[in-house]
C-alpha cells in the first residue's frame, strides 16, 4: 500500500501529524454555541420588536417571523453539520482528513463559519485527492439536514404568527390579495417541495449500500439527478458565500479610506490598515477554498483535487511501502 508523505529535511517528520483535529472538534462547538445564543437572542428581542408594530401591520410581522423561522433552521443546520464534521473528525485518519478537507469546509461555509476553513489551510501542503466522493456524500447530508430542517422553519414561521404575543388572525395568513399571505404560501409550498426531496433522498441513498458511489445502484439514474439538484442548492450556497465575502472587502477598503479622510489618528490608520490585510487574507482563503470545492462538485468523476503548492522546494514525496 502506497503512503503519501512530505518530509522536511530539517526535521524529517510526518506532516501529516499537523492536522488540527482538536481545533477542528472546537470550532464546531463554538460555531454551534453562538448560532444557538443568536437565537436566543433574536426570541428575547422579539416581544419589543412586535410591540413596536401595529396590529395592522402584518407585513413586518410576517418578516419578523420569517427571519425567525430562517435563523432556527440555521441553528439546525450548524448542530447537524457540526456532528457530520466531529464524526468525520473521530473516524478518518490525518491522511483521510488531509484528503476530503474541502468537503469539511464546504460544510463549515454554508453555515457561515470562517474559522473551519481557516483551520484547513493550515493541513499539509500535499497534493490530494478526496476519498469520499462530494455528490454522494454531500446529497446524503442535506437530504437529511432539510428533512428535519423544512419542518422545522415552516413550523417556526406559523407558530410564531398565532402565538399571542402576535395574535394574527389566521385568516389573514392565507390571504392571497397581501404580502402576508404571498409570503405565507411561499413558506409553505417551499417548506413542502423541500421535506419531499429531503425525505426522497434520504430514503434512496441511505438504503444504497454502495456508500461512496452513484454508477452502480439501481437507482443510478435517478440518484445523479437528486444529486445534480444537491450540488445546484450547494454551488448557489457558495456563490453567495463568495458575494458575501467579497461585500466584506469593499467594506474594509471603504473603512480605510472613510479613516483617511477623517484624520483618525495613526492607532486607528494603523488598526484599519491590519483589518483591511486580515480581510484579504480571509477573503483569499474563502475564495480558494469555495472555488475548489465547486470544481469538485462538478468535476467528470466527481473527486476534488488539490494540488500542492510549488513554492516550498524544501519537500519532496516519498512512497512507503
Amino acid at each position: 500500500m502506497t503512503r503519501n508523505y512530505i518530509t522536511n529535511y530539517s526535521n524529517n517528520q510526518d506532516i501529516y501529524s499537523r492536522v488540527p483535529r482538536n481545533w477542528i472538534k472546537l470550532a464546531q462547538i463554538a460555531g454551534t454555541f453562538f448560532s444557538l445564543l443568536g437565537l436566543i437572542f433574536y426570541i428575547y428581542y422579539m416581544k419589543d420588536i412586535y410591540n413596536s408594530l401595529s396590529n395592522n401591520d402584518f407585513v413586518k410581522k410576517s418578516i419578523v417571523s420569517l427571519l425567525l423561522s430562517i435563523i432556527t433552521y440555521f441553528v439546525w443546520k450548524s448542530i447537524y453539520n457540526a456532528i457530520i464534521i466531529i464524526r468525520l473528525v473521530n473516524k478518518c485518519s490525518d491522511e483521510e482528513l488531509c484528503a476530503n478537507r474541502y468537503i469539511i469546509s464546504s460544510l463549515s461555509l454554508t453555515i457561515g463559519g470562517l474559522f473551519t476553513p481557516f483551520l484547513i489551510t493550515s493541513f499539509p501542503n500535499v497534493d490530494t485527492m478526496s476519498t469520499i466522493k462530494p455528490r454522494y456524500f454531500l446529497s446524503k447530508t442535506m437530504g437529511f439536514c432539510t428533512l428535519i430542517g423544512a419542518p422545522i422553519l415552516t413550523f417556526c414561521y406559523f407558530f410564531s404568527l398565532l402565538v399571542e404575543i402576535n395574535s394574527v388572525n389566521p385568516e389573514f395568513i392565507f390571504n392571497t390579495n397581501s404580502v402576508m399571505g404571498i409570503i405565507s404560501i411561499l413558506v409553505l409550498i417551499i417548506g413542502l417541495i423541500t421535506f419531499i426531496l429531503g425525505l426522497t433522498t434520504t430514503k434512496l441513498f441511505s438504503s444504497n449500500k454502495l456508500t461512496n458511489d452513484l454508477d452502480y445502484s439501481n437507482y443510478s439514474k435517478l440518484l445523479k439527478i437528486i444529486s445534480i439538484i444537491w450540488m445546484t442548492i450547494l454551488t448557489v450556497e457558495l456563490v453567495i458565500v463568495i458575494l458575501f465575502s467579497i461585500i466584506r472587502l469593499i467594506s474594509a477598503l471603504a473603512d480605510l479610506f472613510r479613516t483617511r479622510e477623517e484624520s483618525g489618528g495613526i492607532i486607528m490608520a494603523f488598526l484599519v490598515l491590519l483589518n483591511l490585510f486580515f480581510t484579504i487574507s480571509c477573503v483569499w482563503m474563502v475564495i480558494y477554498v469555495t472555488t475548489r470545492t465547486i470544481a469538485g462538485l462538478w468535476s467528470i468523476d466527481g473527486f476534488v483535487r488539490i494540488k500542492r503548492y510549488k513554492h516550498n522546494k524544501y519537500t519532496y514525496t516519498q512512497n512507503i511501502y
